[in-house]
């Protein structure tokens, strides 16, 4: 808020304004509530410690939570003496709930739900005992409903965001040890 309107105000402070009607209190209200859905639904990080034991093996997994919230996971992977892969997919949606406060009381509110959907892959390759190559990626995106603000319901304002990474690395093997070289993109 202050670098935007150059006011040092608490976010107690910025919150009532807005509810009074202060547009560039709103304003701030909205860009904090849009960063933190892409922040929260935005980012997935996923390291592989263990290795492929088989050359195919598929898994899935359901789960239901809270706020008609629904998780579905399938995905397949594999080795050979010198390769591994795996590739995964991943649906979450939520119901979710109203993130305005309804000071009205009134309690008719909508719910503010999201979906999200990510696909990774990884694939990796030994050519000597020392040396391996590996090269991975990830598509990811989501929508999410909105309030117009801390204290104002929004029936129709949404985020969207999709997010791509590719990357790739080099390992050397040193005993136990191992000096590894990444590079990934992200947009």
């Amino acid at each position: 808020h202050l670098e935007s309107t150059g006011q040092a105000l608490t976010a107690q402070q910025i919150a009532e304004l807005a509810r009074k009607g202060d547009g560039a209190c709103a304003a701030t209200l909205d860009r904090h509530a849009s960063r933190l859905a892409r922040a929260l639904a935005g980012v997935i990080n996923i390291i592989m410690r263990k290795k492929f034991k088989k050359p195919l093996q598929f898994n899935a997994t359901a789960a239901a939570g809270s706020f008609d919230t629904y998780k579905l996971m399938a995905g397949v992977s594999g080795s050979t003496e010198k390769n591994s892969y795996s590739i995964q997919y991943q649906h979450l949606r939520s119901g979710g709930m109203s993130s305005a406060y309804d000071t009205t009381g009134k309690g008719d509110f909508d719910l503010d739900g999201f979906v999200q959907n990510t696909i990774n892959g990884q694939f990796s390759r030994k050519f000597s005992e020392k040396w391996e190559w590996r090269l991975n990626g990830q598509a990811g995106s989501y929508e999410a409903d909105l309030d117009a603000n801390a204290f104002t319901d929004d029936k129709d304002h949404t985020a969207n965001n999709s997010n791509y990474l590719a990357g790739g690395g080099l390992t050397y093997h040193i005993g136990k040890a191992a000096i590894k070289a990444n590079y990934a993109l992200n947009s």
